[in-house]
């Protein structure tokens, strides 16, 4: 992610007030009385103005004016269109609720998965703000903490629990993403065998289509949960047998 925090378009350097969240919007309200906006107030404003128009459209400029203010004002808050996307997938993350830690610990590592599902499932931009911003964020890799500990709880230490939370991390989030954005892909599948692709590519194309839908989704991410937990039983099995 972009270092360059601290600068605008312009290229000059903005200074970050101690409380931004206690900034009243200058030039706009009488010296003395409250700002009528709080940090969590744009941040919430952008998650949904990118949720209506997609991530793509969304710009500083766009969203001080659905907030009704300067951009200058905003560029108080948040230095670029990168901080402000930083904060909007940070809220994202802190939305996850990680499942009770009772029970058998491939019940817990499935309630895991499912409670990260959900989270992407109510918030599926998240998941391209993740591709866009490719950055490492505190919220995103506190998420992943339940995980390890369960591996952990099964018997994995050392290279092994490195080697076990990485695919499963690496893996849940395929199986989640792939979830996520299949309705976008059979969309796009249809569309293009509309628009006059080779009969016979357009053939296969209708056998793949064919039986989209919700059972097959739920279908899908059943499958896709029982072996990411089957694979995960086999690591376990064998960090236990090289240990004995």
């Amino acid at each position: 992610m972009n270092s360059q925090r601290g600068q605008i378009a312009t290229g000059e350097t903005v200074g970050t007030p101690e409380k931004p969240e206690e900034q009243v919007i200058s030039k706009r309200r009488a010296p003395g009385r409250p700002s009528r906006l709080s940090r969590d107030q744009i941040i919430e404003t952008a998650l949904t103005l990118i949720e209506e128009d997609g991530l793509t459209t969304f710009s500083l400029t766009r969203l001080a004016r659905r907030l009704g203010i300067s951009v200058m004002a905003l560029y108080t808050y948040f230095p670029s269109r990168e901080a402000m996307l930083d904060a909007v997938t940070d809220s994202i993350f802190a939305e996850f609720v990680a499942p009770p830690a009772t029970g058998a610990w491939q019940e817990r590592l499935e309630a895991w998965i499912r409670s990260i599902h959900q989270l992407f499932a109510r918030r599926p931009i998240g998941l391209k703000l993740v591709r866009q911003q490719q950055g490492i964020f505190p919220s995103w890799w506190q998420n992943w903490v339940p995980m390890v500990q369960i591996l952990e709880e099964a018997g994995l230490t050392g290279a092994d629990l490195s080697f076990a939370a990485t695919w499963v991390g690496e893996n849940v989030i395929s199986t989640v993403f792939s979830d996520v954005i299949r309705p976008e892909i059979t969309i796009v599948a249809t569309q293009a065998r509309m628009n006059g692709i080779e009969p016979e590519a357009a053939r296969r194309l209708e056998k793949v289509v064919a039986y989209a839908g919700p059972d097959q989704d739920g279908q899908l991410l059943a499958f896709s949960i029982a072996k990411i937990i089957e694979t995960a039983e086999a690591l376990v099995a064998a960090s236990g047998k090289a240990a004995n």
